[in-house]
């Protein structure tokens, strides 16, 4: 089973388990950093994230007012 299977099973959509796979192997990353791995428009990938965050899944930090997802 795929890292991305478990992620789905374990309840996530296949954008969130893309983003927490692609942020797991980033580190930290910046929303467009995250976005040019996962080839997903910044736009949706926002929501995608807001919902990891909800979930409990990642958080930010703000650096020179840039959001920095971890």
């Amino acid at each position: 089973m795929s890292e991305k299977e478990a992620l789905t099973q374990f309840g996530l959509t296949n954008r969130e388990a893309d983003a927490y796979l692609a942020l797991l192997h980033l580190n930290e990353a910046t929303a467009k950093e995250i976005a040019d791995r996962t080839k997903e428009s910044r736009t949706h990938l926002y929501d995608t994230l807001s919902s990891l965050i909800r979930k409990g899944l990642i958080s930010y930090v703000i650096k020179n007012n840039t959001k920095y997802f971890h």
